[in-house]
């Protein structure tokens, strides 16, 4: 009898001390889901968004401008190319009826923030900016067609057209297509295959986005061709061929947007 006494009393002795101890762990338990919770399980990390495939507004972005001269080889300037070829672009493209806005109109800088916070307040829009390229390899050659490989922020983001639903990188994808398969089919280009990159001005837009490295300033032959008004005359008409092309897939609402669709199978 005593022995059971003195058991009882002992356990009552420590339930203060337990009852303690399981609010530290409660205490503890709701710490760390604060802390941990949101980067696990935040909603925003799973947000879709769905935008319409058509457009009617193209952003061309000349890259560099100002005290920002780009790449310079063979007497050439990156951001005098680009924006001669930029202004080309754009009188093309309202030939085809769409509107064009430019992200620079002169010789000035424009930081990379400020160009994708102007194109952000574009809407049903493609962008497009243009550079070129340069490497100490003199003879590298051709035009490369990057699209972001991941997009900024923390939507998913998605294209509707045709009836269908797909991912913003795929539809960025056919839409690199087009613009290469129209300087191959128009002016001959050598293209140097898919490419992928982070670049800002394509990684920070929610709506399909992609950089055009229209030649190699440092390759001889390339460049004296970039040189000419008329070979960038001639590649300003081949891009818009390609948005062209573009715009007839992704803007189509009968089947038949198929058929310009196999050129990417």
């Amino acid at each position: 009898m005593f022995k059971r006494r003195f058991e009882l009393r002992d356990v009552t002795r420590l339930l203060p001390w337990l009852g303690l101890c399981l609010l530290l762990a409660c205490l503890a338990d709701l710490f760390l889901n604060q802390q941990t919770g949101p980067s696990l399980q935040s909603p925003q990390l799973f947000q879709r968004k769905v935008i319409p495939g058509s457009f009617g507004t193209v952003v061309i972005d000349p890259g560099h401008g100002g005290q920002d001269s780009g790449a310079s080889s063979h007497n050439l300037t990156e951001k005098i190319v680009t924006l001669d070829l930029g202004v080309r672009l754009a009188q093309e493209l309202q030939k085809l009826g769409f509107k064009t806005l430019l992200t620079r109109d002169g010789d000035t800088y424009v930081s990379l923030a400020d160009r994708v916070a102007f194109a952000k307040t574009v809407p049903d829009a493609i962008f497009v900016s243009l550079h070129c390229n340069f490497t100490s390899d003199p003879t590298a050659r051709g035009i490369e067609i990057y699209r972001c490989s991941q997009k900024g922020g923390t939507e998913t983001m998605f294209v509707k057209f045709a009836g269908t639903e797909e991912p913003l990188d795929r539809t960025e994808e056919r839409l690199a297509q087009c613009l290469g398969d129209s300087a191959v089919q128009t002016i001959h280009a050598e293209m140097r295959g898919a490419k992928t990159a982070n670049f800002f001005v394509i990684r920070n837009l929610d709506y399909p986005a992609v950089l055009i490295e229209s030649g190699f300033l440092t390759n001889g032959e390339e460049a004296r061709r970039l040189a000419t008004p008329a070979y960038r005359q001639q590649l300003a008409e081949s891009l818009a061929g390609g948005i062209e092309m573009y715009h007839s897939i992704v803007s189509d609402k009968n089947d038949t947007s198929m058929d310009a669709s196999r050129a990417f199978r």
